[in-house]
């Protein structure tokens, strides 16, 4: 009998629920009863990624059944009354329809991948202030590399499933988006302030800009929207 990865995926997870008898979801995932989301989350996307590292589809799906009984759990609490200040806001206000479901969510990196993400900004600062006749190449340059570090944060944080591959895709194909969408809007949110913010200013309220500003505007639209991608990459997703 020929067994797809969708059928490999359903049978390894009927065997997880089956063998988790009393077993702690915390103690599977690492964690102490009771941890808050973000907890929670950091330490089912850790291991995951070494179950999958490992190729250990059982493993995977116990995994994934003992972050479904804490959510579930933290579900329930919300739903009794009992216990919210260990609820995350997506499970507290599952019921809630969001009216911006696509907004930047806080999500701060670690040290090391700020740092990766700082040095980004400052090389194409100095780019851009080392070669005024550079135009917009050192924003559009960090655009794009801060665009595959927005997929690798989305990646480390939803990690794809790897049993049904057209979930997979479809995840990837979200991630991929807003990746690209948290990059144009960073740029785009540093050209307005530097770019049309001072128009505005100087058209509708008669404030007389600097020349110094006016000749150097392209390169401070290049430094801002370059921070401005630091601060989403570093500390949003």
């Amino acid at each position: 009998m020929l067994h797809t990865p969708k059928r490999r995926g359903r049978t390894a997870r009927a065997a997880a629920e089956g063998a988790a008898g009393d077993e702690s979801p915390y103690q599977v995932l690492g964690v102490a009863p009771g941890a808050d989301s973000d907890a929670v989350r950091k330490a089912y996307n850790r291991a995951l990624r070494d179950a999958r590292a490992q190729g250990d589809d059982a493993t995977i799906a116990r995994i994934e059944y003992a972050h479904d009984r804490i959510v579930m759990s933290a579900l329930s609490a919300r739903l009794s009354g009992s216990g919210p200040q260990n609820v995350s806001k997506e499970v507290l206000y599952a019921d809630k329809q969001e009216m911006f479901p696509w907004k930047p969510r806080k999500s701060q990196c670690q040290n090391r991948d700020i740092a990766i993400n700082a040095v980004i900004a400052v090389f194409a600062s100095s780019w851009s202030l080392s070669s005024p006749m550079a135009g917009f190449q050192p924003m559009l340059a960090a655009m794009v590399v801060y665009f595959f570090r927005f997929r690798q944060k989305l990646d480390a944080v939803f990690p794809s499933p790897t049993a049904d591959k057209e979930e997979a895709s479809r995840q990837n194909n979200k991630k991929m988006i807003r990746s690209f969408g948290l990059a144009i809007g960073s740029v785009a949110l540093g050209a307005f302030m530097m770019q049309t913010l001072p128009f505005l200013l100087r058209e509708y309220l008669n404030v007389r800009l600097p020349f110094w500003f006016i000749y150097k505007q392209q390169v401070f639209t290049n430094v801002v929207s370059s921070w401005t991608m630091f601060v989403m990459s570093s500390f949003y997703r």
